[in-house]
């Protein structure tokens, strides 16, 4: 497929089957906060998940819990999950868009920065930053808060 066909046609994969996140992790002994966002696909047929992994990289893994197939997961984080989300995002037309705009934006900020990494120190401003996209993102997927379109 040529570069503009598979974007297009992984936003649709994306916007029916996929997940946008950010990752909160919580390290036991000092009780600090690491934030990632991630981009998840979800499908049955790992042939529609291996273009992905070849596209944009990240990886595919089966999940057992359907009692009669395999659920196949395609995962990626980081700044590869942004690089996978800006190339869909000009494809991408339902509610999903604002979640890949506030991924982007938390990924540009903080990766500029050298800040989505675990192991580098945030001030309280950047912390609270973080925390505010993540409790954002995820009062939008409750259903009493979802709204249609983009916002």
């Amino acid at each position: 497929m040529k570069d503009k066909a598979i974007c297009a046609w992984a936003a649709g994969l994306f916007e029916g089957e996929g997940c946008v996140y950010v990752e909160c992790r919580r390290d036991p002994k000092s009780g600090s906060k690491s934030y990632s966002i991630k981009a998840v696909v979800v499908n049955t047929d790992i042939t529609l998940l291996d273009p992905l992994k070849e596209r944009w990289s990240g990886g595919i893994s089966p999940h057992y819990r359907h009692p009669h197939r395999t659920v196949f997961h395609w995962r990626s984080q980081g700044v590869k999950a942004a690089a996978f989300f800006s190339s869909i995002l000009p494809f991408v037309r339902g509610m999903k868009r604002r979640e890949i705009e506030l991924a982007i934006a938390f990924s540009a900020k903080y990766s500029a920065l050298g800040l989505e990494s675990r192991s580098k120190r945030k001030s309280p401003d950047e912390k609270a930053d973080q925390e505010m996209a993540y409790r954002q993102l995820q009062a939008w997927k409750r259903p009493n808060t979802a709204t249609t379109g983009s916002a």
